[in-house]
């Protein structure tokens, strides 16, 4: 059974075509789960500084060369209790990081449409 107008010579092909779609919004959505681990990484790593800024003077606060460290002023051997990636701080990549789950989101989402109208199963 071909699409009206012939555009796939054999019911193979347009099989062919709906497994790629699948197979899309799998890697879609892989990406997207990769895109928002890293924003809650750097969630994290945010509110853990951010308590330590709270309470300034009961810390150590060490920069070095690609993040910042947090170590306890109270006990006998320094003890880290937070760091942050300087990275974290960087506005051009979170924006890009946004843009790109954003620009995932959406395409994901709109793959989700076509799949469902085609009335095929997909992991959601």
């Amino acid at each position: 059974m071909g699409i009206s107008g012939g555009y796939f010579v054999t019911e193979e092909a347009e099989k062919a075509k709906k497994w790629d779609m699948v197979e899309r919004h799998r890697a879609l959505k892989s990406h997207e789960a990769v895109l928002e681990d890293e924003i809650y990484q750097l969630g994290s790593a945010w509110v853990a500084m951010g308590e330590i800024f709270k309470n300034f003077s009961s810390y150590s606060i060490v920069p070095e060369a690609q993040q910042v460290k947090a170590y306890d002023k109270t006990g006998i051997n320094r003890t880290l209790i937070a760091e942050l990636p300087l990275a974290c701080l960087d506005s051009k990549r979170l924006l890009s990081l946004l843009e790109d789950l954003s620009k995932t989101q959406r395409e994901k989402s709109e793959l989700e449409t076509k799949l469902r109208n085609l009335n095929i199963q997909f992991d959601t």
